[in-house]
């Protein structure tokens, strides 16, 4: 008998070895740390909800088992109402204690995730622009929107967290409880117990096996899952493409109607939800399989748990309340270290579902060195405001050069344009000169500093631009101006004055105040290629910044449109230093030099009469393509 109680025993422990083993892995402390690192309270409010919760679960089983004891010993009314009373109060306590928990830490993981959401969007706005333009970034970017924002695996993994505190202090009550039976047991030394062997050898041996099948199972679903995750985020990218950029966006509308493209929209979801289905039917039988053994497992072990509890009821060992009690604490043994075994290979689960947005989180942010930052230095009247020194650059994906070893000065005033074929570099020049892009070599000074010395809140007063590919907000015209809150209404009128856009404010009823786009305010304008453009141009001079850009921001306007609003910019920025970019070089007749960029060189420069001059040049060749066009 006394080797029955020793392996009794030695088989609990194993189990809260085994527990400890695999609970003190690295990918929990990392994933730990994940939410700590935005609230580092939450996980013990959790703990503390698992243990009122375990201790609430067991008092009250232990409760009813006593109850039922003193019904059946014929105790006397007033004892059990004074028990009832007093499993009645606790429980209340229990339920208060519980309810205040659940509403601090609802609370918390609300803030939580928000914290966690704005984290990922500050990681985008920090990482340098250059990488985010890369084919490899929008990958990562819609591999994040699918396996980890599309599929809630944040949330999951707070409520992981739950699971496992709750399977370990369950467990914990239940070998507690355990514990006191067996010591009972060893302490009675009745030879009559040794007709428990048979079954808790059973009941060993079928949880043995289960968790050494759920173990193997898991393995294949951590190895198998990431593969599947970036085959379904492949499809899910080409979803949300359809979705967002092609079905949901009215400006498509015209071409979808105009071609009769549905049937091809619909054949391209109808054959892409194909294939999605046939991975989530992979997903759902692999992640389903460890589930299904332990639900057969578990009814296996309940039977025979109750053959155990019945065989010492009927040596007259316990009583019936305490048949009851053991039997809910064993089967709650069972289940929750077979929960606890789920909960852990869980982790993997969602720590390849996450590896995606920890990569954006980890990626590395644009280090500047802001030792000398006085941008409010004066310079001397001769000395250049924007120096370019021996600037080269080429995209990472890129085996060529863009720019190769530009060098340029522009003085403070100056009305500079770049010209030039298309891919000729004028627009990273530009990008360069805007810090959005840092040089492989060399240096861009200005004001004579190193604008990668200057702190970019500090630079954006500095320079401002609009590029061809500008983007307006769904927001009013005043705050699409000023991109905050808060604007000087003066101001703004003044640049729209400027811009050629005063005319259609005046139309409008709520002037500033009006929302573009029908993205979410129904009383909201369309705006004309033309319009949105003047909208943006009126941008710029609101900024009021001492160096201005505009890279073909009018390129929807016709020639005339153009120098005219080309013109009036130049008139309104006199005091300013401005650049050009524009493919119609009779829009930058006015500038004072002109600079023509061809395969990243510079190779000419001077005013436009005397690039004229110089017959069989880039610019004279140029020139006379595009003069035939309004002739």
């Amino acid at each position: 008998m006394r080797k029955v109680n020793i392996m009794m025993i030695n088989y609990l422990r194993g189990w809260v070895s085994d527990m400890v083993r695999r609970i003190n892995k690295g990918r929990i402390k990392e994933l730990s740390s994940l939410i700590s690192k935005y609230d580092s309270s939450i996980l013990y409010y959790i703990l503390t909800q698992s243990i009122i919760s375990g201790a609430a679960y067991f008092f009250s089983t232990y409760m009813v088992a006593l109850i039922v004891d003193k019904l059946f010993d014929k105790v006397p009314s007033r004892d059990i109402v004074k028990t009832v009373l007093f499993m009645v109060i606790i429980d209340a306590l229990f339920a208060i204690i519980m309810m205040i928990l659940n509403r601090i830490i609802n609370k918390k993981q609300f803030y939580l995730k928000h914290k966690y959401q704005q984290s990922k969007t500050q990681a985008v706005f920090n990482i340098a622009y250059e990488d985010v333009e890369t084919s490899q970034f929008e990958d990562l970017r819609n591999q994040v929107r699918f396996s980890d924002d599309n599929m809630g695996t944040f949330n999951a993994l707070i409520g992981n967290f739950t699971s496992l505190f709750d399977s370990i202090i369950m467990s914990v009550f239940a070998i507690a409880a355990l514990c006191v039976l067996i010591a009972q047991v060893i302490i009675s030394g009745d030879s009559k117990l040794v007709f428990l062997l048979p079954p808790f050898i059973l009941v060993i041996v079928i949880t043995t096996i289960t968790l050494k099948i759920t173990r193997i199972v898991q393995r294949k679903v951590q190895y198998k899952l990431p593969s599947l995750y970036d085959e379904m985020t492949t499809g899910n990218r080409l979803a949300m493409y359809i979705a967002n950029r092609v079905v949901y966006n009215y400006g498509m509308g015209k071409d979808i109607r105009i071609y009769d493209s549905a049937d091809m929209i619909n054949e391209e979801l109808t054959d892409m939800h194909g294939r999605m289905r046939r991975n989530f039917k992979q997903v759902a039988l692999i992640t389903g399989l460890p589930h299904a053994t332990s639900a057969v497992s578990t009814g296996i072990v309940s039977g025979v748990v109750y053959a155990l509890v019945a065989i010492m009821a009927y040596l007259k060992y316990i009583s019936l309340g305490n048949v009851l009690f053991y039997v809910n604490t064993v089967q709650r043994l069972i289940s929750n270290v077979t929960s606890l075994s789920f909960t852990i290979g869980e982790f993997a689960v969602l720590e390849s579902r996450l590896t995606h947005s920890m990569k954006l989180l980890s990626m590395p942010i644009v280090e500047q060195d802001y030792s000398d930052s006085d941008v409010s230095a004066q310079i001397a009247d001769n000395a250049p405001l924007i120096e370019f020194r021996h600037v080269s650059f080429q995209y990472s994906e890129s085996d060529k050069l863009i720019l190769d070893d530009i060098s340029l000065t522009i003085m403070a005033g100056e009305k500079i344009a770049i010209v030039g074929k298309n891919g000729a570099g004028k627009t990273t020049a530009i990008k360069l000169l805007c810090k959005l892009y840092k040089p492989d070599s060399g240096k861009i000074y200005v004001r004579g500093r190193d604008i990668w010395t200057i702190p970019d809140s500090e630079y954006r007063e500095i320079v401002s631009a609009i590029f061809q590919d500008f983007k307006l907000f769904s927001f009013s015209i005043g705050e699409n101006l000023a991109l905050a809150d808060e604007y000087d209404s003066e101001r703004a009128e003044q640049a729209l004055l400027q811009s050629g856009f005063s005319n259609r404010l005046g139309s409008l009823d709520k002037g500033l105040d009006t929302v573009l786009y029908h993205d979410y305010d129904a009383n909201a304008i369309e705006c004309s290629g033309g319009e949105a453009q003047k909208i943006a141009i009126a941008r710029c001079l609101y900024s009021n910044s001492p160096i201005m850009i505009l890279d073909e921001p009018s390129s929807a306007l016709d020639a005339i449109s153009e120098a005219e609003i080309y013109e009036n910019f130049n008139k309104y920025s006199l005091d300013k230093t401005a650049i050009y970019i524009s493919h119609r070089l009779s829009a930058c007749r006015f500038c004072d030099r002109i600079l023509v960029i061809d395969d990243g060189r510079i190779v000419q420069e001077g005013a436009h009469e005397h690039l004229l001059e110089q017959k069989d040049s880039l610019y004279s060749e140029m020139w006379q393509a595009q003069s035939k066009l309004y002739l």
